[in-house]
């Protein structure tokens, strides 16, 4: 199943758009964005980025690595599809299995959903992404790549944090989450992180925002908060 969708025709600003995860459209551009990275720190293996929507926590084969990544989302980042109701989430939940061997590397990821309170029987809902949001994810998830498969040290200001253009305030709501039901938020915790972060050249986001135009991006804003976790519940300090 593709892995993301552009859910509005509307467009403002040409890297300030949603992805919605789970649905046809744009899988390609979390792929070109993961490229990017992976030239940007200078890694010449081939790596490739794929979904797997039945992927587990702390269920990985023998070689693998495993990287939980959180993040909060404001207002208007999940809709439920029987109501329309919109809400924003204090934790969203990205789980990535790494493997590596020489000259290739492969990542599956999940994107972990959650329902609407609204609804009496209500539907597991994906979330929605910014481009910058996917940028930030992709960077960490290629930081932990350094470091599980190239030995590379990784210091607390190497891993960034996804930013939100409206503060989620409130509790989280557990019972309504996907990744609570599995155990996994009780696992996370959030982590401070420091300004590290390369954005795309200017080249870069043109490319991959043009392959999109025609599938009618919407757009947003945003700001820097975060959670990491890896499999071994050891924090970024």
């Amino acid at each position: 199943m593709p892995l993301l969708h552009i859910i509005s025709p509307h467009f403002l600003w040409k890297t300030h758009f949603l992805i919605n995860p789970g649905q046809s459209g744009t899988m390609s551009m979390w792929q070109d964005v993961f490229a990017v990275k992976i030239k940007e720190m200078h890694i010449t293996d081939g790596w490739t980025l794929l979904e797997d929507d039945a992927l587990q926590v702390q269920a990985c084969r023998p070689g693998w690595k495993e990287f939980v990544h959180w993040s909060p989302l404001c207002p208007d980042r999940f809709q439920c599809s029987q109501c329309f109701h919109n809400w924003s989430s204090a934790k969203v939940h990205i789980l990535f299995h790494m493997y590596h061997c020489p000259g290739w590397g492969t990542v599956w990821m999940r994107i972990f959903r959650q329902k609407c309170r609204r609804c009496p029987n209500s539907r597991l809902e994906d979330p929605q992404f910014s481009l910058d949001t996917v940028e930030t994810i992709l960077h960490n998830l290629v930081i932990k790549i350094l470091q599980y498969f190239y030995k590379k040290p990784v210091q607390p200001s190497d891993l960034l944090a996804v930013v939100v253009d409206r503060p989620v305030t409130g509790p989280h709501d557990c019972a309504h989450c996907e990744a609570c039901e599995l155990g996994i938020c009780n696992r996370s915790q959030r982590v401070p992180a420091l300004d590290a972060w390369k954005p795309l050249m200017d080249e870069d986001k043109a490319r991959i925002t043009l392959g999109c135009l025609s599938q009618a991006p919407y757009p947003t804003t945003s700001g820097r908060l975060m959670g990491l976790m890896d499999s071994y519940g050891t924090y970024p300090v």
